[in-house]
């Protein structure tokens, strides 16, 4: 019987061949009969073959054809008359198993002399050349956790991740990082490159700027194997503000096929963030009052001076401020930007607001009030 169907692959290769036969004879051909072998690959790479579809003439196709078991395309009971010519073809699904060929399918067709009884056959064959899938591999590199130094300059690590997830094995591994990437800022050292996986032979002179290659290049990676390897490096930023991207390179080429591929991967390097806040506070004119205390207008600006949102914003300014005289009262608490304390009164409750309020970078508000106060003899 023809081989079951299997399930498709996006390896699969679709083929088709067609044949032709020709009566070149002075009599009439009977039993005429055509082979086919599809045995140029490995029984198990023929994922399925179809029916032989006839094109042209009257012919009986064999059912059970599949190009190993059975080769005959025919069922063998078909006549040929003379300067006539039939013409059929087979399709097939072949799955590769690394290697593309040529391979040489060969036919052949035979038949008897409908009158001299005699056999005459001829022969032909073609070259097949599988399409080569490329090796394949998973690549993927992370950024840590960037920290400020002492001295003003930052740290990270840098991990590398390959993983071959193709038919082959791989060879001429080779892993790229070019760190020349800071602008007006500069790169300040490389630390020791440290191998977490894989069998990998590391290059002495990486530096991530000279010479950008982190391996050798003579290292293998077998079929579903990972290689994986870290690095730290300190960078000054100058005046860039980031982030940075960084891309690294994964280079290779398959065993069999020795098709070379590059696979590229980037990660963005964010410089920590700094939050500021800075607060200023304005006094107005202090005026006398008809009972003899005195009243200031207040006016309190928040202002986020860093490169980060600030959430919770809080205010406190206690008024108990006057020695032997006293805060009297805290008239027209405003802000349009802030959700106020109602129950702030400078001296119980010293906080002018609830908490709740976010300020974007470079966003600012202000709470105004006038404080009436009573300062003795201060």
């Amino acid at each position: 019987p023809p081989p079951p169907h299997k399930s498709s692959a996006a390896s699969d290769v679709y083929k088709s061949q067609a044949l032709a036969v020709r009566n070149t004879g002075n009599e009439d051909l009977v039993r005429l009969q055509i082979t086919e072998s599809l045995d140029f690959v490995a029984p198990e790479q023929i994922v399925e073959v179809s029916l032989p579809q006839v094109l042209t003439g009257d012919l009986t196709p064999n059912p059970s054809y599949d190009g190993i078991t059975d080769m005959r395309l025919l069922q063998g009971d078909d006549e040929l008359a003379m300067d006539h010519d039939a013409r059929l073809v087979i399709e097939f699904r072949l799955r590769p198993a690394g290697n593309p060929g040529p391979y040489v399918s060969e036919a052949m067709a035979w038949a008897e002399g409908k009158y001299s009884g005699k056999t005459v056959k001829d022969r032909d064959s073609c070259k097949i050349k599988l399409p080569v899938a490329p090796p394949t591999a998973q690549f993927e590199k992370a950024v840590g956790e960037v920290l400020l130094n002492d001295d003003g300059s930052y740290t990270t690590e840098v991990t590398l991740v390959a993983e071959n997830t193709g038919p082959e094995d791989l060879v001429k591994l080779q892993f790229k990082d070019d760190l020349d990437i800071f602008g007006s800022g500069r790169l300040l050292a490389v630390g020791d490159v440290e191998v977490l996986e894989g069998d990998l032979t590391l290059n002495p002179a990486y530096d991530g700027r000279r010479d950008i290659r982190l391996l050798q290049g003579d290292d293998a990676l077998a079929r579903g194997a990972r290689a994986s390897l870290r690095f730290a490096i300190t960078f000054d930023a100058g005046p860039e503000t980031g982030p940075f991207e960084n891309c690294a390179v994964l280079w290779f080429a398959g065993r069999d096929t020795g098709i070379g591929v590059d696979i590229v991967d980037c990660a963005q390097i964010h410089l920590p963030r700094q939050p500021e806040i800075s607060v200023e506070m304005l006094a107005g004119e202090v005026t006398l009052n008809d009972d003899g205390s005195r009243s200031v207008p207040l006016t309190i600006t928040v202002s986020n001076r860093g490169d980060d949102e600030l959430e919770g914003i809080s205010l406190d300014d206690s008024l108990d401020i006057f020695g032997t005289g006293t805060a009297l009262a805290v008239e027209s608490l405003t802000s349009a930007e802030f959700t106020l304390n109602p129950n702030y009164d400078g001296l119980t409750d010293t906080q002018l607001l609830t908490g709740v309020d976010v300020l974007p970078v470079d966003g600012n508000g202000s709470v105004t009030f006038t404080l009436r106060f009573d300062p003795a003899d201060e």
